[in-house]
């Protein structure tokens, strides 16, 4: 059912980036949540049925997980819809009061909570940021709703569903497979190792996330001469260049200072680089992904992708006894960059030009050498090597750059 949605979601996204989005707005917009909607109402009528067969094997909060994971499925649709028309800052305060009302909940009934009375919590959490986007929905009608324009939304979402759920699985196997090649009190540390490196891309991940529907709209009229929104497709590019950059000398910090900040988990520090690399190579290939995904050539990305994580997981099986694990992960970051220059050079072959393609061999051979100097010449070979690759795209860009200054000072 999820997996269902996640096409929708990704579909109206698609759909709605192509230059005649603004046609048949209310038609993607009606037909996207009515897919969803029906696919989320599935989910506790399940458990209902289920429910009335056999009553004794269901307990209340199986209903309220399903109801909780229906109504998270709109929320999705309608996050994107959001997204598309810019509305950041009510998506982050919809998301926000979610997040902070469990947090809260814990904080306050640590001591009593039970499983029933958090579900009921996330049930007024998810249901208040639905509320919130459906009465600010300007479009919508369900007479508008047709299955020719449904049919047209899963087909669009169905590959980058698929597509989405590789890229989080090149993070993800290490951590699968952690429990069987590392000893226990080893698995402490490389988990938190993970979290560090998730807390340090969190500025990343939300600023592409951001931009992802602008970009997907200025590549797919790039054809039409509108060079301003192509102009701002590599603003955001160099920009997640710097951010990688920085986030990787901020791993580097860690890894110094961790064993005085948490003794108990300084082992971490020699995994916290390799988990932000292997996170890098996704924001170095931004546009290029948003790109190939809006000329329909999403299948190669599939197969290069799986490709890597199952030459990933195989260097898992295969070198463990043979090389440490932090050293296997060295040898994944190098697969995981042929798999990304892969991805460069077929976008630069269907048509990806110009300003657009600029620096991104040199940022994916920077990510491998600084995971190599680190293991190989240690700490500060590693930070003088990635010093010297910001400063280069920093000078370079310099007249990009420049405007931004007195906006980072005055924040």
């Amino acid at each position: 059912m999820s997996y269902a949605a996640l096409g929708i979601r990704e579909g109206v996204l698609i759909r709605l980036s192509k230059p005649d989005s603004d046609e048949h707005q209310i038609g993607i917009y009606s037909a996207a949540i009515a897919f969803a909607s029906s696919v989320g109402l599935l989910l506790p009528a399940a458990v209902l049925v289920y429910w009335l067969v056999v009553p004794s094997s269901v307990d209340v909060n199986y209903l309220l997980v399903a109801v909780i994971g229906a109504m998270s499925i709109l929320n999705e649709v309608l996050v994107n819809i959001n997204r598309h028309e810019g509305h950041l800052v009510r998506i982050s305060i919809c998301e926000s009061s979610y997040n902070l009302l469990i947090l809260t909940l814990i904080f306050v009934l640590r001591g009593s909570i039970s499983a029933t009375l958090a579900l009921n919590f996330m049930l007024v959490g998810i249901a208040v940021s639905v509320t919130i986007y459906l009465v600010q929905l300007k479009v919508f009608s369900l007479g508008a709703i047709t299955r020719r324009m449904m049919g047209e939304l899963i087909s669009l979402g169905f590959f980058p569903s698929i597509l989405s759920a590789l890229l989080l699985v090149i993070n993800l196997v290490f951590i699968l497979v952690a429990q069987r090649h590392l000893p226990k009190a080893e698995v402490g540390q490389f988990v938190f190792a993970n979290n560090i490196a998730s807390v340090l891309l969190v500025s990343l991940n939300a600023f592409s996330w951001a931009m992802t529907s602008r970009s997907m709209s200025a590549l797919a009229d790039r054809h039409e001469g509108k060079s301003e929104k192509i102009d701002g497709t590599a603003r955001t590019d160099l920009y997640l260049r710097i951010g990688v950059a920085l986030a990787m000398i901020f791993a580097l910090a860690v890894s110094i200072t961790l064993p005085f900040l948490v003794e108990r988990y300084a082992r971490a520090g020699q995994y916290v680089l390799l988990f932000v690399a292997l996170q890098s190579f996704q924001f170095i290939i931004f546009t290029e992904l948003a790109y190939l995904i809006m000329q329909n050539r999403i299948p190669v990305l599939i197969a290069i992708f799986s490709v890597t994580n199952l030459i990933n997981f195989l260097l898992i099986e295969t070198l463990d006894g043979i090389l440490p694990f932090h050293g296997i992960m060295v040898v994944a970051v190098m697969c995981s960059a042929c798999a990304t220059a892969a991805v460069i050079l077929y976008a630069r072959g269907v048509g990806l030009t110009g300003k657009l393609t600029q620096g991104k061999y040199a940022a994916v051979i920077s990510i491998v050498l600084a995971a190599l100097l680190f293991y190989t010449l240690g700490i500060p070979t590693a930070l003088f090597f990635l010093s010297v690759f910001l400063i280069t795209i920093a000078y370079s860009n310099w007249s990009e750059i420049r405007p931004l200054l007195p906006r980072i000072m005055h924040a």
